[in-house]
């Protein structure tokens, strides 16, 4: 009992730290920058800018279901580091969690659009992802191969569509309506999200069911063992 409240107060006092150090760090932001106000910092962006309140209504939604997505990746990869047989499914919600949470800084802060103050060239983000992908597939294909991670492989194709229309229209080879690109490339972007939210969801629910299923048979042989 003791050992657990220490670690429950040692939690607490993480968790509050953290908050307390990222409130520093903005004001810190604030301070340096004198084109930014803290109140900028603090308050929601439609209210700052004065925009209607379903402005980015589309882009919020997608940064939520990321935010559900590293979520549920982190959450079961500290559920499953508990169990020695389960480290490649650890691992698999480790790799892919940090992917996902990149993915969402990069579409929260627009990392790598041209207009951003702080920005990572295309020329070495997308490679990056392309490289993390690939080492994704190589080490978890076992799972990747299966019929439950289609959505895996879906959202990958909507992904690629999203960037090629903002490829090919940004190379000036095709030539579109600026509301029609907008909508069509965010669209397949947004699908692409959805798809990968999914797959996320769908093997975190599917492996922790089989394990709680491999657990409750276990623990009925060993009840049937005490009453023999």
């Amino acid at each position: 009992m003791g050992l657990n409240k220490h670690k429950g107060v040692a939690a607490l006092i993480a968790l509050y730290s953290f908050s307390l150090l990222f409130l520093c760090i903005v004001a810190l932001i604030a301070l340096f920058d004198p084109e930014l106000k803290l109140s900028t910092l603090m308050r929601d962006p439609v209210a700052v800018l004065r925009g209607h309140q379903f402005t980015g209504l589309v882009s919020n939604v997608g940064i939520l279901l990321w935010a559900a997505a590293v979520s549920i990746c982190f959450f079961s990869h500290v559920l499953y580091t508990q169990s020695r047989r389960s480290a490649f499914l650890a691992r698999f919600f480790l790799w892919f969690g940090f992917l996902t949470l990149v993915l969402l800084l990069d579409d929260l802060f627009l990392l790598h659009e041209e207009s951003s103050d702080v920005r990572i060239p295309k020329i070495i983000l997308f490679p990056f992802y392309g490289s993390y992908l690939i080492l994704c597939m190589r080490n978890f294909w076992r799972l990747l191969s299966k019929r439950e991670s289609i959505l895996f492989w879906l959202s990958l194709i909507f992904f690629g569509v999203s960037v090629g229309i903002d490829s090919v229209v940004d190379a000036g080879v095709v030539s579109l309506p600026s509301n029609s690109t907008t909508f069509v490339e965010d669209a397949f972007k947004f699908i692409g999200i959805v798809s990968w939210a999914g797959f996320l969801v769908n093997i975190s629910v599917q492996t922790l069911v089989t394990s709680l299923n491999k657990s409750s048979e276990h623990e009925s042989h060993e009840m049937m063992g005490m009453k023999l």
